[in-house]
């Protein structure tokens, strides 16, 4: 029923959904403004307009730069596919250079934490288990 419901969403939903998110949702409102952003930015990219998609990726990367330590949403996964998609849009090699290492640095945090985040569980579990007996 949901994907049905996802196929016929046009461009401009997107937009109202995460606005009617932010309603129901005030104390997140923060990440859906970097959704939107995220989204804005993939919209300029495809019309060419390079200058209005990188400052969206920009203001995206500071929302989740400024919430990297919630450790519940993993926003290096999200930080590292906005750099790898900005990889693809520019001219200069040392920039090119530059966006993909940071793509690839906040990939490899994002399996780190979330490796980390799996043992800690699998030993919380454990010790659960353990003081029960």
């Amino acid at each position: 029923m949901l994907l049905g419901l996802a196929v016929t969403i046009s461009m401009a939903d997107p937009y109202k959904i995460l606005h009617t998110l932010s309603e129901l949702f005030p104390l997140e409102k923060w990440l859906f403004q970097a959704v939107k952003f995220s989204c804005q930015a993939n919209q300029w990219m495809r019309e060419r307009n390079y200058h209005e998609g990188f400052a969206n990726y920009d203001n995206a990367l500071q929302i989740w730069l400024a919430n990297i330590n919630n450790t519940e949403l993993y926003c290096y996964i999200d930080i590292g596919r906005i750099h790898s998609t900005i990889v693809y849009k520019l001219k200069d090699q040392s920039m090119t250079m530059k966006q993909a290492d940071l793509s690839i640095m906040y990939y490899q945090l994002a399996i780190e934490n979330t490796a980390i985040n799996h043992v800690k569980k699998k030993y919380e579990k454990n010790a659960i288990k353990y003081f029960q007996k």
